[in-house]
């Protein structure tokens, strides 16, 4: 058994002696972001010292947050000092960086613009901005130091500056984004999205104007700044807990960014979701390299991770304990296998064990099936879906009681392939019977690798993918999600994330209704420990984003009223008994579901499934709730309750667990 803390990342303290030159912060370094989302970092108690004199010195300046303001405003600083005593911020000229000494002084604070690695993808600017008005009228955004990766429409050498950049961009109706190369002084005008996807990343070669985007969250949602993580996303899980689930887990490899080769050993990494905070930790003790496996989530809460580079390996995570142990072998060593948890809480896997039971298959292939799990098995088939092969398509059970699946995308081969953006709905009845497919809407783009999430509300939401599948690439990705809605059978585009989210990439549901979403790349290498230096590092994405739907939000763009679920036991319930609780910060007919907790690695979350609940009784703001008795649609497991107000704005989740 293993169980390790997780260990929260934090700079290096260390204590130089005063005279010596600084190469960190000797104390916690603070973070201050300006309004235009460009972030800064603070040093108390040091100085830059030597380098040249002050590009501009402002006095009568309150606070060192007013002096990194003064900097953020200002696009030749990158870093400052503020004079605590005499009140000055001194905006420092970096052309002599390599004679300034950085050193302790408790009469100062040092301010310098956050370092960004040179080819990180961006969401907001981090580098100084300003606004620019071009001779045409219009006004533009400028980030200096970034590059918009992706097509050019239009081509203009000899451009003497940036500003000359953005008026070319202001005489072309079309041109919403421009990049000024200030090495070649080329100015790219920019393909327009969503036509293309542009990328946003920092380089130190480049500079940006882009036109003002204005921010639609009650019909668009909004998504978070980047989050930094230790290890690439491939597979992750919520953590089952009771009142509410606190921690997302993920992993990788072997190797935090590399996979290759059953090495015995997994790189985790943790989301603490109340604070934000990013861990990380080593699994070896299980001789389990968990990468591309079978996931699901047992009765009791545990995580069931089968098979992948250790092929037969079993390894379990108890929530309870934080601890990962050793299970039993499988009797067939399996990768890239698809495992779901059966009505009677045992774990059938595609071509390994089989349990009592029977299981819907949907896909990849255009042929479905019903598999039997008695004594040998037996395979019935149930209707055709299509007309082609869906490879690394979506897929989610959006609504358990009535049997309905939402189907969408994938590619007929598995990479340099095509994708479609056909859409399907599945509805099966009793096991073994042919399931009815209807086709519906289709989306906006064609999508190989994307990734599905069902809603509390019922509606389904898809990120990422690709128009052709090409495996640890960001080709063609695609940064626009689209919503479905199964009740107007349309879909809805929305705010465009950040990072293309392809291959090896996640989305999963969060217990306050938002969607983390993250991962894509990872570098194979044929020797485990080896170097990762062969790859293309821009497709490895050691990150995440989350993203807020458009029902946490008033039409006036404000944080909508959510209703609060109160004095819900916590104790497991069986299928078919009632759940009691109180809802207050509502009034009106209200929606409720249950919304069972995923687990997700290479597009297939087999764990989630959302069940409406119908049957209840409302007395006051006291709340009576009869669940289904059907086991086989309401899963043994854990689920997050959501609480839907008129509006359609859901609660925060409690966490209900479905027992046998």
């Amino acid at each position: 058994m293993v169980q390790l803390p997780f260990v929260a990342l934090a700079a290096l303290l260390i204590t130089p002696f005063s005279s010596a030159a600084l190469t960190q912060c000797p104390s916690k370094e603070a973070s201050w972001t300006s309004k235009t989302g460009a972030e800064y970092t603070i040093c108390r108690n040091t100085d830059y010292r030597y380098g040249g004199g002050s590009l501009k010195v402002a006095r009568d300046i309150k606070s060192t947050n007013a002096c990194a303001e003064i900097c953020s405003k200002d696009p030749r600083c990158v870093k400052a000092v503020y004079d605590k005593r005499n009140r000055i911020c001194h905006v420092k000229d970096n052309a002599n960086e390599a004679q300034m000494n950085w050193a302790s002084d408790a009469k100062f604070d040092t301010i310098r613009v956050k370092n960004v690695n040179e080819g990180v993808f961006i969401s907001r600017c981090p580098n100084p901005t300003n606004n620019y008005r071009s001779k045409g009228g219009k006004t533009f955004n400028v980030c200096h130091n970034s590059d918009y990766v992706g097509p050019t429409t239009r081509m203009t050498k000899n451009c003497a500056s940036l500003a000359a950049c953005a008026d070319i961009c202001s005489g072309i109706k079309t041109c919403k984004k421009a990049v000024y190369d200030k090495q070649e002084k080329v100015c790219h005008i920019k393909e327009t999205e969503p036509k293309a996807s542009l990328f946003w990343v920092q380089s130190k070669r480049y500079s940006v104007v882009h036109a003002p985007v204005e921010s639609k969250p009650a019909t668009q949602g909004k998504w978070s700044d980047l989050i930094r993580l230790p290890v690439i996303p491939v597979a992750a899980y919520v953590v089952p807990q009771f009142p509410q689930s606190q921690q997302l887990l993920f992993f990788s490899s072997w190797g935090a960014d590399a996979f290759g080769g059953a090495s015995g050993r997994t790189q985790f990494g943790v989301l603490d979701l109340p604070s934000g905070a990013v861990g990380q930790r080593e699994v070896a003790d299980t001789h389990h390299d968990m990468f591309c496996p079978g996931m699901s989530q047992l009765a009791d809460g545990r995580i069931l991770i089968q098979g992948g580079s250790d092929a037969e390996a079993v390894t379990l995570y108890n929530p309870k304990t934080n601890a990962f142990t050793r299970g039993p072998d499988m009797k067939m060593p399996r990768g890239y296998q698809t495992s779901t948890i059966l009505s009677d809480g045992r774990v059938f896997t595609i071509g390994g064990a089989y349990s009592d039971g029977s299981v819907f298959q949907a896909g990849p292939s255009k042929e479905q099936h019903w598999y039997g799990t008695k004594q040998k098995g037996s395979i019935v088939k149930s209707g055709k879906r299509d007309n082609a092969d869906a490879m690394c398509g979506i897929f989610v059970m959006y609504d358990a009681v009535a049997g309905k699946i939402l189907s969408a995308g994938g590619a007929q081969d598995y990479t340099a392939s095509d994708a479609n953006k056909r859409a399907h709905i599945t509805t099966i009845g009793a096991p073994y019977k042919p399931a009815s497919v209807k086709r519906v809407a289709d989306m906006a783009f064609p999508r190989g690798f994307g990734n599905a999430v069902v809603l509390p509300d019922g509606t389904v939401l898809v990120t990422g993918g690709q128009r052709k599948a090409m495996v640890f690439t960001n080709t063609e990705g695609i940064l626009v999600p689209e919503l479905y809605n199964p009740a107007t059978n349309k879909w809805t585009q929305l705010a465009p994330h950040a990072v293309p989210r392809n291959y090896h990439s996640v989305s999963i549901l969060l217990p306050d209704a938002t969607v983390f979403i993250g991962g894509g790349g990872l570098c194979y290498v044929a020797k485990i420990g080896g170097s990762t230096a062969g790859c293309d590092k821009t497709a490895d994405h050691a990150d995440g984003e989350i993203f807020q739907p458009p029902y946490l939000f008033n039409k006036d763009g404000s944080i909508a009223k959510r209703p609060i679920i109160q004095n819900l036991a916590q104790k497991p319930v069986k299928a078919g008994s009632t759940l009691k609780f109180s809802v207050t910060n509502t009034s009106g007919k209200v929606k409720m579901s249950l919304v069972r907790m995923g687990s997700a690695t290479h597009s297939v979350n087999s764990d989630q499934r959302r069940v409406p609940l119908t049957d209840f009784q409302v007395k006051g703001n006291q709340y009576t709730v009869k669940l289904p008795k059907d086991n086989g649609v309401l899963l043994p497991g854990y689920y997050y309750l959501f609480v839907m107000s008129p509006q359609g704005t859901p609660s925060m989740s409690k966490t209900v667990q479905i027992a046998l």
